[in-house]
């Protein structure tokens, strides 16, 4: 029911503000995840390298669904319980102007090394 509240205090602030923005719609993502990563002590962020303008609302909605999903999977699953960690969420464009976001998740243990990893994610969208 959260994903669900999240994405809906989304649309909101897309239609409320009159102008489609993916940094604004991701970072109420990031604040609504505040909630479910702060008892954790995972801090979630989000950092805009380059302005991304241009999307459509569907385009706008559809990477704040994966940004959510993929950041409650990364609170959820990449820590061990009692240990803290971040997730960083990097928005921006690639050499070809695509949108690219990129997300590091830093907490995960290895059952080898019992070290920190990185888990690494990123995305192109086409256009935009």
């Amino acid at each position: 029911m959260e994903r669900v509240a999240v994405l809906a205090r989304c649309r909101s602030t897309l239609y409320q503000d009159r102008q489609l923005s993916l940094e604004a719609a991701l970072r109420q993502v990031c604040e609504a995840l505040h909630a479910q990563a702060e008892p954790r002590s995972i801090l979630v962020s989000l950092t805009v390298a380059q302005e991304v303008d241009g999307l459509s609302s569907t385009q706008i909605t559809t990477l704040a669904l994966v940004v959510n999903e993929l950041a409650t999977n990364g609170i959820k699953h990449a820590y061990e319980e009692g240990k803290s960690g971040y997730i960083e969420i990097t928005l921006g464009r690639n050499a070809s102007q695509d949108v690219t976001i990129f997300s590091m998740t830093m907490g995960f243990l290895s059952p080898i090394q019992n070290t920190p990893l990185p888990m690494v994610s990123a995305w192109d969208l086409p256009g935009g």
